[in-house]
């Protein structure tokens, strides 16, 4: 159902997918098992929220997923950041400039994230 969005256009990079990844049906089986109430009570967020944030991130040619402490010091840590990356993948977004994973962590990432602004909410 995330194969394309609301235009009709293709959001999965297929050809990053079959290049760089493995396992990919097996993922995609897994994500079309979920269902949007176990989604829901999961993540706290409403059904529309996240389609609206799947709807971005489909608008986006370049993504960085940048995260703190407050999504692995959680009982669900490392599938979080599984998931992160695996999203990430999904469109290509790994490996070239302006996209990737960037882990904030620490005292010294934290402080010097705000020290650069990062933390500020982008116009």
């Amino acid at each position: 159902a995330a194969a394309a969005n609301k235009e009709n256009r293709r959001v999965l990079d297929h050809d990053f997918i079959k290049e760089h990844t493995a396992g990919f049906e097996d993922f995609a089986d897994y994500c079309r098992k979920a269902n949007w109430s176990d989604i829901e009570t999961y993540s706290g967020l409403t059904r529309e929220a996240l389609e609206g944030l799947a709807q971005t991130y489909a608008k986006a040619e370049r993504v960085m997923g940048i995260y703190g402490m407050g999504l692995t010091q959680h009982v669900a840590g490392v599938q979080n950041v599984q998931m992160l990356v695996n999203l990430l993948l999904l469109r290509g977004n790994m490996g070239r400039p302006g996209a990737g994973i960037c882990p904030v962590r620490g005292h010294s990432n934290v402080q010097g994230q705000r020290t650069v602004g990062i933390s500020e909410k982008p116009d």
